[in-house]
């Protein structure tokens, strides 16, 4: 026996042509983040800010949940790219697809790529095996010792 899941009603489908499933997905990721935020209410305040002596929108979530559903939106609507931190393991928002750490990990980061650098050319460890550890691909391993 096959089982359907109804993801889409008739009037939705009609957006998703063929078989782009990359629309598909963000289709749904829309209504999903649209239910959400219809239950965790996100309200909008005019707050003023005291240096511009002027009044700025605010998105003023209710919650918690409605708050992290709004950042959520927020990420998804503009269009931001999020990048893991290789040495502290948090996410950051970036503007260039070359990021890999924050300021305050650049020294970490700078001596662990050293010592890595003095491994592989020692022979005690692989481009590949180092690449993992510092969560960047062979290739840029091989660069950096060229």
């Amino acid at each position: 026996m096959q089982t359907t899941c109804n993801l889409f009603n008739e009037f939705d489908y009609e957006f998703i042509k063929g078989n782009d499933y990359v629309a598909a997905a963000r289709y749904l990721l829309t209504r999903e983040i649209n239910s959400k935020l219809s239950k965790n209410k996100v309200r909008f305040r005019l707050l003023w800010d005291r240096k511009r002596q002027d009044s700025k929108p605010h998105a003023v979530a209710v919650n918690l949940l409605g708050a992290m559903y709004y950042q959520f939106y927020d990420a998804v609507r503009s269009g931001r790219h999020f990048k893991k931190c290789v040495v502290c393991g948090k996410w950051e928002r970036v503007e260039r697809s070359t990021w890999l750490y924050h300021d305050s990990c650049g020294s970490t980061w700078r001596n662990r790529k050293r010592r890595v650098l003095e491994a592989v050319r020692k022979g005690k460890k692989t481009t590949a095996q180092l690449a993992v550890e510092l969560g960047v691909d062979a290739a840029t391993v091989e660069a950096w010792i060229k």
